[in-house]
């Protein structure tokens, strides 16, 4: 591939046919998309690091950071003038314009001058000029877009760079009810830090580098580039700061269904593709407690919680907890007690679409700073598959025939990575059940951005190290080097006994990096397992040699929540919990 057809690729519309000059290149962060050259195209750092990160990604060439020929050397003078190039990026952004005698536009003149655009990418990257600039300008820009953690007291103290950073993130704030969201409702374009046409690419921040393999996620530090079949959705959420100790970070899980009937699970009345009568597609329908019942246990499980922990910071659900209606009635219900305060709210959620297809996504609910929840939504992307193996393990040879192989009937749509980050550095990126095993394609995104925190929820028999959650849970805290929490029902656990082994109480399953996995039980009579996790920083180095500080979550504790108040109506569990808000560790 030709450079100038590489640049075309993501600049279809910018002119490269005349000598481009570098000489008045001017800050140009909220691009009106008339990029017709050069000059105005890399008035944006982004757009340049998308062009030359792929064009290394694409090449593979950068392996030679650690693997040098005879052309590139990685040393110790690359890297400060790498460095260096970095300042001169920052006073670019704060002074929208580059210093005199900018080493920036030799580094831009070395790669894009006219003599280049027809040559081979592959030969260019072989020139030592050609190579040596590409690596200093992908890695300054790197270095000086470092993602600042927002919080709503700090919003005065953004410095002219930072605001230039995050200009893209402040711009959505009033569309998005006052969080600092990049959304997909225009194929995806808005959350692309960079100009280019989105169905190239996009370029995003990213969290944790890997600190093994040689791939292309351990090449930078602060941002990354995301191939076009995930669209990816990060929101910045304005959580409020309720707790001396930010450091901690506090986890109710709740395994419901607490009993999963046979009835949930039913032969579906339509086939969403054309198969041979060997394969056949199931619903999962479960029949809910009453609304009532519903937030007369979660009420009781957040007292006990709040009463050991002091605050919670995420409450999660298993794979199909609730329906759509009872999900957003929870919530509500939820916000009415906690306010600003509330914790996020991490759920699988069923229903039907209009055609008939079953919907099964993870929502999650998180605080803006405006009233109420916003909620984002991570798609299922792999239908459960359930063979006779499985039909039999969870005793289902009446519902479904064990001579066919069932598919679950849910849509499967356009894939999307959801991410959610806190003021706090967790970013946290649930999954729906197989998205956890499969490593195409999503788990490239995954790795790609880094997020220190994925929780994945299932439908699932125990959660035991050798099964398949605790295999491929600890590859991601392996790469990027996530912590990872799988969960699932206790009413499937109990259920998994078809093979003959014993009803489990094992409903969650923890994985760090540094630790093997440790599986998570649930005591008779819980209804719950509060988790205690703590914030901590760690050092990620770089292929280049660089090193930073990163936020990951180690597990501290974890205990079963009790059903203390199952004499108690949900009316007057709503007073008892009201009165703890006021007087308790939340009250501000």
């Amino acid at each position: 591939m030709e450079l100038i057809q590489h640049i075309k690729n993501f600049f279809p519309s910018t002119q490269l046919s005349q000598t481009t000059s570098f000489e008045n290149l001017e800050l140009n962060y909220s691009s009106d998309g008339s990029l017709k050259n050069l000059t105005k195209t890399f008035g944006w750092p982004p757009n340049l690091f998308i062009i030359l990160y792929t064009l290394l990604d694409y090449t593979d060439k950068y392996r030679l950071l650690v693997a040098p020929q005879s052309h590139f050397k990685w040393d110790e003078k690359l890297k400060l003038e790498a460095e260096n190039t970095a300042k001169e990026w920052g006073y670019f952004l704060e002074n929208e314009k580059l210093p005199n005698k900018s080493k920036i536009k030799i580094h831009l003149n070395n790669i894009f001058q006219s003599i280049n655009m027809k040559k081979c990418i592959y030969d260019l990257l072989n020139q030592k000029e050609f190579c040596q600039s590409t690596f200093i300008l992908v890695l300054s820009i790197d270095n000086v877009f470092r993602a600042k953690n927002i919080r709503r007291n700090e919003l005065s103290d953004i410095t002219p760079a930072e605001m230039a950073c995050n200009m893209r993130f402040f711009m959505h704030m009033i569309n998005y009810e006052g969080s600092l969201s990049l959304d997909l409702d225009n194929e995806g374009k808005d959350i692309n830090l960079a100009d280019n046409n989105t169905k190239y690419g996009f370029i995003a921040y990213k969290g944790l580098v890997p600190q093994s393999g040689l791939t292309i996620n351990n090449l930078c530090q602060n941002l990354t580039y995301l191939k076009p079949n995930v669209a990816p959705e990060i929101i910045y959420s304005f959580d409020a700061d309720n707790k001396f100790d930010n450091s901690s970070y506090n986890v109710l899980f709740i395994p419901w269904p607490l009993t999963v009937e046979d009835e949930s699970f039913k032969m579906s009345n339509i086939r969403p593709i054309e198969t041979n009568n060997f394969f056949d597609f199931f619903d999962y329908e479960p029949n809910e407690p009453s609304f009532n019942e519903v937030m007369r246990m979660l009420r009781s499980a957040i007292i006990s919680t709040i009463k050991r922990l002091g605050s919670i910071d995420l409450i999660v659900f298993p794979e199909c907890a609730f329906s759509t209606k009872t999900f957003n009635k929870l919530k509500e219900k939820i916000y009415e007690h906690f306010g600003e305060d509330a914790p996020s709210i991490l759920s699988g959620v069923y229903g039907k679409d209009e055609s008939g297809k079953g919907i099964n996504t993870a929502s999650l609910a998180f605080t803006g700073i405006g009233d109420g929840y916003d909620t984002i939504h991570q798609k299922k992307h792999h239908r459960w598959f359930l063979d006779r193996g499985q039909i039999r393990a969870y005793n289902l040879a009446a519902r479904l025939d064990p001579g066919k192989k069932w598919w679950e009937n849910i849509d499967v749509s356009r894939r999307n990575l959801a991410v959610l980050t806190t003021p706090n550095g967790i970013k946290l990126c649930p999954l729906v059940c197989e998205d956890l095993a499969r490593q195409e394609p999503v788990a490239q995104a995954v790795r790609a951005i880094g997020p220190n925190f994925v929780v994945s929820l299932l439908l699932d028999g125990p959660q035991l190290k050798a099964r398949w959650p605790g295999k491929y849970a600890t590859v991601l805290s392996d790469d990027p080097g996530s912590s990872v929490l799988t969960v699932t029902p206790l009413g499937m656990t109990l259920k998994s006994t078809g093979l003959g082994d014993p009803p489990s109480r094992v409903v969650a399953l923890w994985s760090e990096q540094g630790k093997s996995a440790e599986e998570i039980s649930i005591e008779a009579d819980g209804i719950g397992v509060a988790l205690e996790l703590k914030v901590e920083k760690t050092t990620n180095w770089s292929l280049s040699g660089t090193k930073q500080e990163k936020i990951i979550l180690k597990k501290m504790f974890h205990s079963t929540i009790i059903d203390h108040y199952r004499d108690s109506n949900s009316n007057n569990l709503r007073t008892v919990l009201e009165k703890l808000l006021k007087d308790g560790s939340y009250k501000i």
